[in-house]
């Protein structure tokens, strides 16, 4: 099971990108199934600078990757693990989620395009280089994505009025493996709808 860093996502979004379409190959191997896991940090990450910068594409093809992970929330365990991998790697904290993301999990491997942060020297588990990943060459029948799974909700939000600013909700549910008796539930409501926004 492969686990991500978001600059290897980010590049896998990027038409063209050499690096990138060796990570997106692993998200067109099995369409609609699991491509691999990460942390739920991963979209603020992602998601942040093209919302505010207003590029609906850069979302539609960031929120299609994000589909396709098995997100993790960031517990109790998992920011011990971070801790301790922050002090003998000398991680900035976000990083060091991310890898203590992948190592919890039991990620077969780490991939991330972060030379300089994420050495292979790193023992706890298999850090991969795009560049290490085997050359795919991807199809884009009919100018499809080779990633597929956008939430129809989300690329309406992304087709109203471009030129304001809009909300854009996404699905991410983080269980905190307690329950309040509320179930699972959307993490944002809408103003003025009725009920969530999905």
């Amino acid at each position: 099971m492969d686990a991500f860093d978001a600059d290897a996502l980010i590049y896998a979004s990027a038409p063209g990108h050499e690096q990138g379409r060796r990570v997106a190959a692993l998200f067109s191997k099995a369409p609609g199934e699991r491509a691999g896991v990460g942390s739920a940090l991963l979209v603020p990450e992602l998601l942040r600078k093209p919302l505010c910068d207003g590029h609906p594409d850069a979302v539609r093809e960031l929120a299609a990757l994000l589909a396709r992970l098995d997100l993790r929330p960031v517990d109790r365990a998992t920011a011990m693990i971070a801790t301790v991998l922050a002090a003998r790697y000398r991680l900035r904290s976000a990083d060091a989620i991310h890898l203590a993301t992948a190592i919890a999990i039991g990620a077969h491997r780490f991939i991330t395009s972060n030379t300089r942060d994420f050495p292979q020297t790193i023992t706890e588990i298999d850090v991969t280089y795009p560049g290490d990943l085997p050359e795919i060459a991807l199809r884009r029948p009919g100018g499809e994505d080779p990633v597929d799974g956008v939430p129809d909700l989300l690329a309406r939000f992304l087709a109203r009025d471009a030129g304001h600013q809009q909300l854009v909700v996404v699905r991410v549910l983080v269980p905190d493996g307690r329950d309040h008796g509320q179930g699972d539930r959307p993490l944002v409501q809408v103003p003025g709808s009725r009920g969530t926004a999905w």
